[in-house]
């Protein structure tokens, strides 16, 4: 007996529960499985199918944007042709139909996903594209998140990651900068000051500049020396450095490269 598999998408009414459109995602030949590689479906055959399953159901959203009365005077519309927008999810990249319409007061709807929502990029695709560019290079950021698609993608880009870093960091340094931001009943008794640096190697030619990031944070699941009898105590740490950085110290200080100020002083 052969054996086939079918993957079908269905819209359907919930009261009723007539279908309203149904389409066939994928229709396949089960045989078996001789190698590994040939058990279940590969990567990129997993990326078409669920590029499929988004379009079906962003093409119902879509009909349910459609209006046929004008949210400013609420007049009956008249349609002005269907436009293609593109969107960007977290995997897949897709071509969205928009019917766009008009009113005779003036008001026109959009015609894009930008015009629509501000952006046709969705927001897990952006907090994904900031993630990976706040922990590698924006050129292997391009290559990590188009690995996890099986296809280059254009939205991956160097430029587009290093404009999702930079709106990211930029609400993260307006957060806070804020007045409300920090605002607490609990005051800490001890603060973690955690002291980093190392030289970063210039570009075009081979030389290299010193860098210093200090970090206040909670004084958290870390044995420390404190300075100070009373009021706030401050831990100074230095976190260790990796050796692609060229580090100032070639080998760790005391304690987990954790240093204080006893009473002899500071102890490197």
């Amino acid at each position: 007996m052969e054996r086939g598999i079918r993957f079908i998408a269905q819209c359907y009414d919930i009261e009723t529960g007539d279908v309203l459109e149904e389409s066939l995602l994928r229709d396949d030949h089960i045989s078996k499985a001789c190698r590994l590689k040939e058990l279940g479906y590969l990567h990129a055959e997993q990326i078409d199918l669920l590029k499929r399953i988004q379009d079906f159901k962003i093409k119902q959203q879509m009909e349910l944007y459609t209006s046929t009365t004008c949210p400013e005077c609420g007049l009956k519309t008249r349609r002005l042709g269907v436009f293609s927008s593109q969107f960007h999810a977290v995997l897949t990249d897709h071509k969205v139909p928009i019917q766009r319409v008009s009113c005779t007061c003036g008001w026109v709807s959009a015609s894009s996903i930008e015009g629509l929502y501000g952006s046709a990029i969705h927001p897990d695709l952006l907090e994904k594209q900031a993630i990976q560019g706040g922990k590698e290079s924006y050129e292997q950021s391009s290559k990590s998140l188009n690995a996890n698609s099986a296809m280059k993608r254009a939205v991956n880009g160097h430029s587009q990651i290093s404009r999702a870093v930079q709106r990211v960091g930029e609400k993260l340094v307006e957060i806070k900068s804020s007045v409300e931001y920090g605002k607490g009943n609990k005051v800490a008794e001890t603060l973690l000051v955690n002291i980093d640096g190392g030289h970063i190697k210039a570009r075009g030619d081979n030389r290299s500049f010193e860098a210093m990031v200090a970090t206040a944070c909670l004084d958290r699941f870390v044995a420390r020396t404190a300075i100070g009898s009373g009021g706030v105590s401050i831990i100074f740490t230095i976190g260790l450095i990796p050796d692609y950085h060229n580090p100032r110290f070639n080998k760790p200080p005391f304690s987990s490269r954790t240093v204080g100020f006893p009473e002899s002083g500071w102890r490197p």
